[in-house]
């Protein structure tokens, strides 16, 4: 997986440690560790969202690069890892797409994942007494090629669709009108993510006690 992402000029897609001898080829351009449609993931599909906002699910990474048409392409990334539901997308590949500029979106794409995946390793690693109340999942849906992004705390399982589409409105992160985005934040889900882990970390820091309750989970 890693040779077919580096040889592209697209960077490494992050894979935690735990999952890594998990991951297994889909298709060309399709890795997971699980069953998963790249079809979907390129449609930036709500299912892996509602799952993930339906309770804590088992931990997965899911990368493809997938599209239809002569312009529409993307790379699309997903992890669910502990207190992390992470679903990131940029457009890469299409015939009239700037090749350089789109690759370089892809690579800092992985990169800033990489980094939301390792403060969420710490945070899951914090005891859960040094937490406190602390919200049970960050779900965070950002796609750079859609223009839509969403990122907020989860603290229980919305009750149904309604209350679902309640939470990703109140979560919505503002991007400019088109024609009014140079210099403009290409990922303000993962950057506004970041914010809030960095946030929770700094707390569970100051709380903690090495309290031997037992580490935090997505519960």
């Amino acid at each position: 997986m890693m040779r077919v992402f580096e040889q592209t000029g697209l960077g490494v897609p992050p894979v935690p440690d735990e999952l890594r001898g998990d991951v297994r080829q889909l298709r060309p351009w399709a890795f997971a560790t699980r069953g998963i449609d790249p079809m979907a993931m390129y449609m930036f599909d709500r299912h892996p969202v509602d799952e993930a906002l339906a309770g804590p699910g088992e931990d997965y990474m899911a990368v493809c690069h997938a599209g239809h048409g002569a312009n529409s392409y993307a790379v699309t990334y997903h992890l669910v890892f502990g207190p992390l539901a992470l679903f990131a997308q940029t457009g890469w590949g299409g015939a009239y797409m700037d090749s350089v500029r789109t690759a370089v979106q892809v690579r800092e794409q992985f990169r800033r994942c990489a980094e939301l995946a390792e403060r969420a390793e710490r945070l899951r690693d914090l005891p859960r007494a040094a937490l406190g109340r602390a919200p049970r999942r960050l779900i965070v849906a950002d796609s750079a090629l859609r223009r839509t992004a969403h990122c907020g705390w989860l603290d229980e399982a919305p009750g149904d669709q309604v209350a679902a589409q309640e939470w990703f409105r109140a979560n919505r992160c503002p991007r400019p009108a088109r024609g009014e985005d140079d210099g403009e934040d290409p990922f303000p889900g993962l950057t506004e993510a970041a914010r809030l882990l960095d946030a929770a970390l700094a707390t569970g820091h100051r709380s903690g006690s090495g309290d031997p309750a037992g580490r935090a989970t997505a519960l």
